[in-house]
């Protein structure tokens, strides 16, 4: 009962802080100002173009952010080669930098890599589950009793309580529980399976090294680490190909939503 009472109070306390707060904050980036690219706009969504030798092209495609891999930050980055000879692109050619901060890129195959240990953690957390509800199902099942008794002897009356217990092993409701633990388990399985193979396959995006033929344009999605990303100071990504470096400045900031 005491722990009963304490994670009470301790929810409670969340619940009083969140009330007391009367506002959720979300990280968000938007675009800076800059007079080394052109900023245009379509459906309302800026798209940042800057042209030297060669023209890069960049589009923010996520105001808000968070730590998950489908809330990092997201950016399409794309390539025209203005050249003659053949350019390699890649998120090796895209850098970012917080403030002094270096902000890591992450490639396809980092971002699979994670993918794929998040789903081991969670399908961890099912087989230990699932080993501890079948270990209390196969328990057996011990109920008590208590009661009295009055006995007539040679001096006469006598009473006494008696307590008891009772311990009861039914195999038929234990295999039928194992079963249903097992059927859960499965279904969890195959969702966590089903969500890795899904968010594996939305990596497609992702910018990968290409080879741009003069006069190709290539593009894909790059996504920042949010480790060492804080708000409230400038971004800026920049862009380096064949020799030339293309900076664009965005800026990392809150807002404070009242629920």
């Amino acid at each position: 009962m005491k722990v009963a009472l304490t994670q009470t109070s301790f929810f409670i306390s969340i619940l009083i802080l969140l009330i007391g707060s009367g506002c959720s904050t979300t990280k968000m980036i938007v675009v800076g100002e800059n007079k080394n690219y052109d900023v245009s706009y379509e459906n309302g969504v800026p798209i940042l173009k800057s042209t030297k030798k060669h023209s890069v092209v960049v589009r923010l495609l996520t105001n808000n952010y968070g730590d998950d891999v489908d809330q990092l930050p997201a950016f399409l980055v794309g390539c025209l080669n203005r050249g003659n000879r053949v350019l390699t692109f890649s998120t090796g050619n895209v850098s970012c930098v917080s403030g002094s901060d270096e902000i890591a890129i992450y490639t396809y195959e980092s971002l699979q890599k994670r993918i794929k240990r998040e789903a081991n953690f969670e399908a961890l957390a099912v087989a230990l589950g699932q080993a501890s509800q079948a270990m209390a199902a196969s328990m057996p099942k011990t109920s008590y009793g208590s009661g009295s008794a009055s006995v007539y002897g040679t001096g006469g009356y006598a009473q006494a309580n008696v307590v008891g217990t009772t311990t009861t092993y039914d195999p038929a409701a234990t295999a039928a529980a194992q079963a249903q633990i097992n059927a859960t388990s499965m279904r969890q399985m195959e969702q966590i399976v089903s969500s890795k193979n899904i968010r594996i396959d939305n990596l497609d995006v992702l910018l990968r090294k290409n080879s741009i033929e003069p006069g190709q344009f290539v593009s894909g999605v790059v996504k920042l680490n949010t480790k060492r990303l804080r708000t409230g100071n400038p971004l800026n990504l920049m862009v380096t190909i064949d020799g030339e470096v293309h900076t664009f400045s965005f800026i990392t900031t809150t807002d404070a939503q009242t629920p």
